[in-house]
C-alpha cells in the first residue's frame, strides 16, 4: 500500500500491461481476469508500469458528483 494515500500499489491500474478496452482490459492474453482493477491482486504477470493509468470514467464521474454536491450545498 502507498504510505501518502493508502492505495494499492500491485493492481492493474498500477500494470504495465493494464490496457482500457481490450480483453479483461490486459494484453497479457495468458492472465487471468481481475474484476477490480483497483484492488490488489497477486497477478503473475504482474510488471510495474512507468506511470500509474489514468482513473476510471466512473471514478472521475464519482468526483464529479462530489464537487457538483459541494457547490450545491449537498452532502
Amino acid at each position: 500500500m502507498c504510505a501518502g494515500c493508502g492505495a494499492w500499489l500491485r493492481c492493474c491500474r498500477n500494470c504495465a500491461f493494464y490496457a482500457p478496452g481490450v480483453a479483461n482490459d490486459c494484453r497479457e492474453p495468458n492472465a487471468e481476469r481481475v474484476v477490480d482493477k483497483e484492488a490488489a491482486n497477486f497477478c503473475d504477470w504482474f510488471r510495474a508500469a512507468a506511470e500509474p493509468a489514468a482513473l476510471s470514467p466512473a471514478t472521475d464521474a464519482a468526483a464529479a458528483r462530489a464537487r457538483l454536491g459541494a457547490l450545491f450545498g449537498k452532502k
